[in-house]
């Protein structure tokens, strides 16, 4: 829930956000995103007892409600919304450190959901595309100053000032806020002039927010919550896009999946690089789910020469469910490269099971 206060729209600023009107300022979509799943027991058409999972509904939610206090609630949301207009008011690195503390209380709402933690995100874009990183030289703490990493041609002319950056599956607005720093930066390096003031440094970075870096969310909440981490509650231009039923636009109209990403992002545009970390599988009552990440792949590959995504890695074995030409595509394409494996997914997502 903290993620989602995050991220609300209010229309009134003023208004408080309550237990009793939390639940009117999500979609169904975004609830069922953002919520826990749960088991439960179902009786099949057989008869027989069966476990089913799915996102615990807003109607559950008002039966169990009444055990949280109204006036805790309130204050929580308040100091939850008031950090982030104190970070408007920071240096850009301050801020940007700022936000990654909020998020770093947050907690994946399940063992199926993954919120790439700002580490993974930082270790991720460090390893492949270069470029400044908020942590030290094994990602264990973050440091002062951002370091950059070089990684030769790709971190040349992925962070160029004219680069356009595409970030496939935003839940949390983390990779855009990373690759806009280097927007950012590669921005600075181009001034005529020395920025002094906070100020002077937001026009720089809101011309890198809504120049350079692009986003495709599911729901309309991770689009929200994604502006929340680019912009907090100032006014400004970001490029997102939430589509009804992401998975179904990719997995059954990729070409109309592709038309709307470039007219996000411009016809005739280069996208110099996709990031992120698409789902894993499709989601539904079944235990036994069907994978959907070789799908982002696919659709990756035609949009940029350079795609970059964390995944599940039963494939690279040749195990699992992911269809058996689609791995062995992969395996032989020459140009497509492991630059890390972890065989036990608690080393990168804390309290997450990924099969």
């Amino acid at each position: 829930m903290p993620l989602l206060i995050y991220g609300a729209e209010i229309d009134d600023e003023k208004e408080e956000i309550t237990i009793d009107n939390f639940e009117n300022l999500i979609d169904t979509a975004s609830w069922d995103e953002f919520m826990p799943t749960c088991e439960y027991d179902e009786i099949g058409t057989d008869g027989k007892k069966r476990k089913i999972k799915r996102p615990l509904s807003k109607a559950e939610f008002r039966r169990f409600k009444k055990y949280y206090d109204p006036d805790i609630f309130i204050a929580a949301a308040k100091r939850i919304r008031q950090m982030v207009r104190n970070a408007d008011e920071m240096p850009v690195e301050q801020r940007i450190s700022r936000i990654a503390d909020i998020f770093s209380t947050f907690r994946n709402p399940d063992k199926e959901t993954v919120l790439t933690p700002w580490r993974v995100v930082n270790m991720h874009m460090s390893d492949t595309l270069g470029g400044y990183t908020f942590l030290n030289d094994d990602f264990t703490e973050t440091i002062e100053e951002p370091r950059f990493v070089d990684r030769g041609n790709v971190t040349a002319e992925v962070f160029n000032p004219q680069t356009h950056l595409l970030e496939i599956n935003s839940k949390t607005g983390l990779y855009p806020l990373l690759l806009t720093y280097n927007a950012y930066r590669t921005r600075l390096r181009n001034e005529w002039t020395s920025p002094k003031t906070i100020e002077e440094h937001q026009t720089i970075w809101d011309a890198a927010v809504r120049d350079n870096v692009f986003v495709i969310c599911k729901t309309r909440m991770a689009k929200s919550i994604t502006r929340r981490t680019l912009l907090g509650f100032r006014p400004g231009k970001a490029n997102m896009w939430a589509p009804d039923d992401l998975i179904n636009k990719i997995k059954n109209q990729p070409k109309l999946f592709i038309e709307k990403v470039y007219d996000l992002v411009g016809k005739n545009v280069k996208i110099n690089a996709i990031v992120g970390n698409p789902p894993y599988q499709e989601e539904g009552e079944n235990t036994r789910k069907a994978p959907i990440y070789h799908l982002f792949y696919d659709i990756a590959f035609k949009l940029s020469s350079k795609v970059t995504l964390i995944t599940p890695a039963r494939y690279l074995f040749r195990a699992g469910q992911t269809p058996k030409d689609w791995m062995e595509q992969i395996l032989s394409n020459p140009h497509f490269k492991v630059v890390r494996f972890h065989q036990k997914s608690a080393e990168i997502f804390d309290n997450v099971d990924i099969k």
